[in-house]
């Protein structure tokens, strides 16, 4: 499998992160505890998710894990370019783009 379809698989093939990105996307930017309790999602299985959502570009977060502060509250924001992307990459890989 490609490098760009196993990534959007990685994305787009979990409950919780669809639930992630669609929250985020009809809501703007949201911290974990915020996802987690609107999503009904506990907050480790919340943090995990956020976490590949982020390594695959398809999330910000603010501040920066470099930047970030033990106890600082982090902010998370969609990039619909790059979850644009992945859906593309995936319908064409299945043949429906």
């Amino acid at each position: 499998m490609p490098p760009e379809v196993a990534d959007a698989v990685s994305a787009l093939g979990y409950a919780a992160r669809v639930a992630i990105l669609g929250y985020l996307h009809q809501h703007g930017p949201a911290t974990r505890s915020e996802l987690a309790e609107e999503l009904k999602l506990g907050t480790k299985n919340t943090q995990f998710h956020l976490a590949a959502l982020v390594a695959l570009g398809a999330l910000t977060r603010d501040p920066s894990a470099e930047d970030a502060r033990r106890g600082q509250i982090v902010t998370y924001t969609l990039v619909p370019e790059r979850v644009a992307e992945l859906h593309a990459d995936l319908g064409k890989h299945i043949g429906v783009q």
